[in-house]
């Protein structure tokens, strides 16, 4: 028999996830800031979404979380959160990488 999840540890990803976005992409845009142009694309993605876009994004996917009435579909949706936020901190820490092989 399964035990049911209780809401609050389904919240902790979003909490930490959507805190973690908007103050690690606080803290990069004021370093990718001044490089412009040459950052690849999937990082200027994430800084035209900006800290608060990404913040209203966990808000809206633990929203849509908390709605869904199958525990099964909660905890999908909670580890695609948390694939996209991964995602996104990969891109900012593998940028200067990136950056300096394209230049090499």
């Amino acid at each position: 028999m399964r035990k049911k999840t209780h809401s609050w540890i389904l919240m902790a990803p979003y909490v930490v996830g959507g805190v973690g976005l908007f103050y690690y992409i606080s803290k990069f845009a004021a370093v990718f800031g001044e490089v412009g142009e040459s950052l690849p694309i999937p990082t200027r993605v994430v800084m035209f979404v900006g800290p608060a876009g990404w913040l209203a994004l966990a808000v809206l996917s633990a929203l849509i979380t908390f709605r869904c009435r199958s525990e099964r579909g909660r905890e999908i949706l909670t580890i695609a959160f948390l694939l996209i936020a991964l995602g996104v901190a990969c891109t900012l820490l593998f940028t200067p990488l990136v950056s300096h092989m394209r230049n090499a």
